[in-house]
């Protein structure tokens, strides 16, 4: 099939890389900007429907969410990253793999359907069987949208993919809301994920402006295939090892614990998810682009970790030193028990965020064997760690998290940089100033809030106090590195860069 003019520009990335670093950098910001807005609705949205619903409408939907969850990990069949990886695709081959997607789609709605009674049976609670129906509707409207979406990625339309995200959960709220208010109950709760999916997926297709060809037999899609089902075995692993901690501690010790703990990770997850996360969504499409370049690849990533670095370590190293503060402020003194567990996985989260990038380099490097290779390794390590650190209670699943996070950081960037074109040294060149700035500054604002800092009796106080003086200590710190004003000056006028041009 020959391909118009039209079609073979929604396909084709050569004009990208005249201002990759540009497009990456602002995206990595939309992505981050968004998910901070969304978090803020969310935080809003809930507060009025837990006014408007009661606590059993919630639980209701709650029961079915969780097998929602499970099969939509494997929604798309990792063929939507597929897509974006590829540094040549065509019609053809994207059509056929948005019809496999179709088709995955509709296959797993179907289960979900046929799961309905089973869930009905296992809560012994009738309502789930349509609610369950009504919900399976998601993973149609996700087949038919993804490949729509990962054109829109790999063609770097993140301004674009932002306003279709924003939009659409926000939408899904407002719907939500005037359904609660109308009396719905628990049906409201049904329409929010339902019509987020929905209006994600019209939307999708109106700036996608791209149309999939008939179902026909397609050659050289064999790899893309394995590609997708090699990284769909990695985010499933990924999934089960990390549920793993909340259902032995909720097995074992109980709602109160599991409450302490999932509430303290998932704050000092915050700087993986508003910066690691939405630069993950930027850096494969980049990244792929150059794949044939090796040079201008390492010196990009390079580049973009050292970025990512320089904010996400120090956040991290701050909420280690200020967990007390942190936790009294932003959940109150009933929250005090969650003080240490936040500690311990504070350092669990700075060792993770060191090792960013291996996900990046592999998928962007068409090397999704070895990625999920890595992660059955991970998994098990992590499995072991868990089951041996619940015997000390929430405390030890949280050490036990640290430590083989500490412990798998130099074997997985051994195992995995190899045959990347990002050697052992670019990734140190990339992380070594912010982690030692990051580390001096904590170590100096520790010995300050000990001696000093802790006589202010205001918790909200001593925070703010801590965070301008940790920011002042990790920038001095910094610029007395070798090269430090140089990267510093350099941050800065990208920022500027952006900012002016917006």
């Amino acid at each position: 099939m020959k391909l118009s003019p039209k079609s073979k520009d929604k396909l084709d990335t050569t004009h990208l890389i005249h201002d990759l670093k540009s497009r990456s950098i602002k995206g990595t910001f939309l992505f981050a900007g968004a998910r901070v807005f969304n978090t803020l609705i969310q935080i809003g949205s809930t507060a009025i429907l837990a006014r408007l619903i009661s606590p059993e409408n919630f639980g209701l939907v709650a029961m079915v969410l969780v097998g929602l969850e499970l099969l939509m990990n494997f929604r798309d069949a990792g063929l939507p990253t597929a897509t974006i990886q590829r540094k040549t695709i065509d019609q053809s081959q994207v059509s056929a793999l948005f019809w496999l997607n179709v088709l995955l789609g509709f296959s797993l709605a179907i289960i979900m359907y046929f799961l309905a009674p089973v869930f009905s049976w296992f809560y012994n609670e009738p309502k789930l069987i349509n609610i369950t129906y009504v919900l399976s509707l998601i993973l149609i409207f996700e087949g038919l949208s993804v490949q729509h979406r990962a054109l829109l990625q790999r063609q770097m339309h993140f301004r674009v993919l932002v306003f279709i995200q924003v939009f659409s959960q926000t939408a899904g709220k407002v719907i939500a809301i005037v359904m609660a208010s109308m009396s719905f109950g628990y049906w409201a709760l049904v329409a929010l994920p339902v019509s987020t999916s929905g209006i994600r997926f019209i939307l999708t297709w109106i700036f996608s402006d791209w149309a999939p060809s008939r179902p026909r037999k397609t050659q050289n899609i064999r790899d893309m295939i394995t590609f997708g089902l090699n990284l769909t075995g990695t985010n499933f692993i990924n999934f089960l090892h990390g549920e793993l901690d909340n259902i032995l501690i909720g097995r074992i010790c109980g709602p109160f614990a599991l409450g302490l703990y999932s509430k303290s990770r998932n704050l000092v997850s915050l700087p993986n998810k508003f910066i690691t996360w939405p630069a993950d969504d930027v850096l494969i499409p980049s990244l792929s682009i150059l794949q044939d370049n090796p040079e201008r690849y390492r010196l990009f990533l390079k580049r973009a970790l050292e970025k990512l670095n320089f904010f996400s370590q120090p956040i991290t190293t701050f909420m280690i030193i200020a967990s007390h503060e942190i936790i009294l402020t932003l959940l109150g003194v009933q929250w005090k028990g969650a003080i240490p567990i936040f500690t311990t996985l504070g350092f669990w989260a700075f060792f993770s965020i060191i090792q960013t990038g291996t996900y990046v380099i592999l998928i962007s490097s068409n090397k999704t064997r070895r990625l999920l290779n890595w992660q059955l390794i991970k998994a098990s390590v992590i499995i072991c760690s868990i089951v041996i650190g619940i015997h000390w209670g929430v405390l030890g699943v949280a050490v036990a998290l640290a430590i083989s996070s500490f412990v798998l950081i130099f074997p997985e960037i051994l195992y995995c940089y190899k045959g990347t074109p990002f050697s052992i040294p670019d990734f140190w060149a990339s992380v070594w100033r912010s982690l030692v700035a990051s580390i001096s500054a904590g170590m100096i604002l520790y010995f300050l809030k000990i001696k000093i800092i802790l006589d202010i009796e205001n918790v909200f106080l001593r925070l703010c106090l801590l965070a301008f003086l940790f920011g002042v200590l990790y920038i001095g710190c910094f610029l007395t590195l070798p090269n430090g004003p140089k990267k510093l000056k350099d941050i800065i006028s990208k920022i500027m860069g952006l900012i002016k041009k917006d």
